[in-house]
């Protein structure tokens, strides 16, 4: 009995897993990537990352007078509304620190079941300190999966981890 029981629970679990969102891939598209969880879904800009019942998208990033904007597309995949918010972003710098938003611009703070908005978060950042800053989203408190996406700064310009310069020049 115990036994036929743990398999169905195991069923079960893999099941509910498979439902939640994509698997994670850390290091597979940003190797040097420090704090890297199993459940971390890398993604290019313009990729979707499906996590708790959400699908996500950094669609676009800038960098404009020391502040990196991040243009975002997130879908409720649930029946039931989803909260939505600047809390389940942050930005890592070079350095390894975690910078929270410092402005948003969010339609609304509950996305109804099966509906999409579109939204900005900003960061402040130094234009000047160059490197690979890396862009998280982790809409679920007590799971560990978290989208990421890269962006660099060179030259006082951005570029997305798809090859494709979509920042402007700063102000000297």
């Amino acid at each position: 009995m115990w036994k036929r029981g743990g398999r169905l629970m195991c069923v079960l679990l893999v099941a509910l897993g498979a439902a939640c969102g994509d698997v994670g891939n850390p290091g597979e598209l940003y190797p040097d990537r420090a704090n890297q969880y199993r459940e971390d879904q890398e993604r290019h800009i313009g990729e979707s990352v499906m996590i708790g019942g959400y699908t996500t998208t950094v669609t676009d990033v800038d960098l404009d007078d020391g502040s990196i904007r991040v243009s975002i597309e997130i879908t409720n995949r649930d029946e039931d509304p989803q909260r939505i918010d600047s809390t389940q972003w942050t930005l890592v710098n070079p350095r390894e620190q975690t910078i929270e938003v410092t402005s948003a611009g969010f339609p609304r703070t509950e996305l109804p079941g099966g509906e999409t908005v579109t939204a900005e978060v900003s960061f402040a950042v130094n234009p000047d300190e160059t490197g690979d800053y890396y862009i998280q989203y982790k809409p679920e408190t007590l799971d560990a999966a978290r989208g990421i996406w890269q962006y660099t700064i060179s030259d006082g310009t951005g570029t997305a981890h798809r090859g494709v310069e979509i920042g402007a020049k700063t102000a000297s």
